[in-house]
């Protein structure tokens, strides 16, 4: 079947290179190990280690799976794809395992049943680029989520390498990418990926001032801790000018295994989600991590793991031994401080004071609190006292923010609070 399908390489030529078989006809296939038991048991448990080493994809489920969608779809495959408009049937996920990754790929025409006996790749290229296409068409759903980004992450990751570029390649590309899907299908969804993710930040002692080179710089750089991120500032100083112009982005340090990876957000990212507008994928930047001492770091080195941005070039950061120059020139009034995204500054005041069985109770800096009836949507029954939600400040405007749901109230006036049905509660007296 693995032969036949070409699932790990485009060609039997390519495949027999691999093992160490000659696969230049069909009859060949089946003659793999001879006749000895050891060696085709050897040569198949050689594949399943090399697949979960590079994909982290289980071949035997895999290839059971293949063949449970294989039997479900023979002869109904004209079906499948004139229902394919409506693709409930497809992306419904049917739990554990690759059942729907294959469904959708087999109906597509990208994958051949498990009987194939079709022959080589011909375009595995072309292939991928559809199913790419099509899952790049289904983060129109998803406008405030990084759906884009993470779809391109594959296209530069697995295009050029014939171990990537194939048709396990291609299902591990739209298994992982579903999976992200499904992770921001729903409010609910996004609540419980964001503990999740939440349950894997780290934090360090980066106080204090970074910068890129030891030597003469007029860039430096701040991190400031927040409740469960952090503040990146980087300024950038002309003495001649008496200016020093700043940026801030926020960001999120990960532990995904081995690695540690930090996700820093551009300061446009919180005005387009507090102003429901649809992210391009430039709002959002990924890096590998390494600190030289995660108890008291003084080198981080960053490697971009995603698409490059322009708009965040460090590749280290240096914790500086004299911070005073800095300092001063923060200090002095004769300097003019800059904000580059004015526009885009915020502040939020997180604050869960009560929650009752059908209500949540947010602290009112104006005085008193917010009612917030839960029914307001599903995905607020699950809100806790120690959950990210509170009052955020932006543009002479009052949001409501539950951070944990990606949900954003506009509470401004009177006729904004009615229409969601939220009640302010003052004090008495």
């Amino acid at each position: 079947m693995i032969a036949n399908t070409r699932l790990l390489r485009n060609s039997s030529g390519e495949l027999g290179a691999y093992i160490g078989f000659n696969l230049s006809s069909p009859s060949n296939i089946y003659k793999v190990g001879g006749g000895n038991d050891f060696l085709k048991e050897a040569v198949y448990h050689q594949l399943c280690y090399d697949v979960e080493e590079t994909f982290e994809l289980d071949l035997n489920r895999l290839l059971a799976d293949y063949l449970r969608v294989s039997e479900e779809l023979k002869g109904r495959l004209s079906g499948l794809r004139r229902r394919m408009a409506n693709d409930g049937l497809v992306l419904e996920n049917d739990g554990d395992g690759y059942v729907r990754t294959l469904r959708l790929l087999i109906g597509m025409g990208v994958l051949p049943l498990a009987s194939s006996r079709k022959g080589d790749v011909m375009n595995i290229r072309q292939d991928f680029e559809r199913v790419l296409e099509m899952l790049m068409q289904m983060g129109e759903r998803q406008p405030k989520t990084e759906y884009k980004n993470v779809v391109n992450s594959y296209r530069d990751y697995f295009y050029g390498d014939e171990v990537l570029e194939t048709r396990i390649g291609m299902i591990c590309a739209a298994h992982r990418v579903l999976e992200y899907y499904d992770g921001y299908r729903t409010t609910k969804n996004t609540y419980v990926t964001s503990e999740m993710l939440l349950s894997r930040q780290m934090f360090f002692p980066l106080d204090g001032f970074w910068t890129e080179d030891e030597g003469k710089s007029s860039v430096f750089w701040k991190f400031e801790k927040l409740e469960n991120s952090y503040h990146l500032y980087r300024y950038q100083v002309d003495d001649g000018n008496k200016v020093i112009s700043y940026r801030v982005y926020l960001v999120m340090f990960q532990r995904l295994g081995d690695m540690l990876v930090m996700e820093v957000l551009h300061p446009e990212y919180i005005e387009k989600v507090l102003q429901n507008e649809r992210l391009t994928g430039d709002e959002h930047a990924t890096y590998n991590v390494t600190l030289d001492d995660e108890y008291r770091p003084r080198l981080l080195e960053f490697e971009e793991n995603m698409v490059e941005k322009h708009w965040f070039q460090p590749r280290r950061l240096m914790r500086m031994k004299d911070e005073q120059q800095i300092k001063k020139r923060l200090e002095s009034e004769r300097y003019e401080k800059r904000n580059e995204f004015a526009d885009c500054e915020y502040t939020v005041d997180y604050g869960v004071l009560m929650l009752s069985h059908d209500s949540i109770f947010l602290d009112r800096k104006a005085g008193g609190l917010y009612r917030v009836p839960k029914s307001l949507d599903d995905s607020l029954q699950l809100v806790k006292l120690e959950d990210l939600a509170g009052e955020c400040f932006f543009k002479g405007k009052t949001f409501l923010a539950f951070d944990n749901q990606l949900l954003y109230y506009d509470v401004s006036d009177e006729e904004k609070l009615s229409a969601l049905g939220i009640e302010v509660m003052l004090d008495e007296g």
